[in-house]
């Protein structure tokens, strides 16, 4: 399951790529910076 949705991710990079003409950048800490984002927003603590 966890290599379908790394093959999901890829794919979905690839074509943000080619569409935009830019690299998409990865972030090496996704987690922190949702919780970071939303908690900024008020929506979690």
């Amino acid at each position: 399951k966890d290599e379908e949705m790394m093959e999901v991710s890829r794919l979905y990079v690839g074509l943000a790529e080619q569409i935009t003409g830019t690299k998409l950048p990865i972030s090496k800490a996704p987690r922190k910076e949702i919780t970071d984002a939303l908690a900024e927003l008020g929506l979690i603590r």
